[in-house]
């Protein structure tokens, strides 16, 4: 029970500060206060999801036994990355075809697929 009180708590933390993050940005970027997202509140719930799975994998991260440190540490970035960028790519397509509403592009920018992921 503790662990899923401790995932919920990382949840809710990713979200709120990844909101905070992310409205400052967009305040630098675009010189105006955007929410981003579509809930009404001060959370994105993407980033406290990735957060809490970020969480989950390095509390497991015994399964890159390779004997060097430093390979195994490269290896659970590598890991991440794909895990993130798949949670992303899952979220957006989510959001377009079932919401019929896409909160991020980048169609214009190089190596994008399907302007969900860059």
């Amino acid at each position: 029970m503790s662990f899923v009180l401790v995932l919920a708590f990382i949840f809710f933390i990713g979200s709120v500060l990844g909101w905070g993050i992310e409205v400052l940005f967009r305040r630098t970027v675009h010189r105006k206060w955007i929410n981003p997202g579509f809930l009404t509140g001060s959370y994105l719930p993407l980033y406290g999801s990735g957060l809490a799975l970020m969480y989950v994998i390095c509390s497991y991260c015994g399964f890159f036994s390779t004997g060097r440190v430093w390979l195994d540490d490269l290896l659970l970035i590598v890991f991440i990355t794909a895990v993130m960028t798949l949670l992303e790519y899952i979220t957006g397509i989510i959001n377009i075809k079932y919401l019929k509403v896409k909160l991020w592009d980048y169609s214009g920018r190089p190596g994008n697929i399907q302007g969900i992921i860059c």
